[in-house]
């Protein structure tokens, strides 16, 4: 797991959001906002349900900052799930 490793100042970059307990119950189990056809957020004719991803330009520019200050001593490292 990977929170078992993190320390105080650690930083993670995430690719996206996932707002697993937005939904409702009903008889058939747990429904999701995309199930229940009600967007969580619209935007620029985007509609987002219960997964909101991060901006790609911005991730990749942080992603780079983080790399180079490997190169200053401190502890790097880089998964993709």
């Amino acid at each position: 797991m990977w929170g078992a490793a993190l320390q105080i100042g650690d930083l993670i970059l995430a690719s996206e959001e996932i707002y697993g307990d937005e939904g409702a119950m009903t008889s058939g189990g747990f429904l999701d906002m995309e199930s229940l056809g009600f967007p969580l957020a619209e935007a620029g004719g985007e509609r987002w349900f219960n997964r909101f991803p991060a901006d790609p330009e911005l991730l990749g520019r942080n992603h780079r900052l983080i790399a180079a200050q490997a190169g200053a001593g401190r502890r790097w490292r880089s998964a993709r799930w």
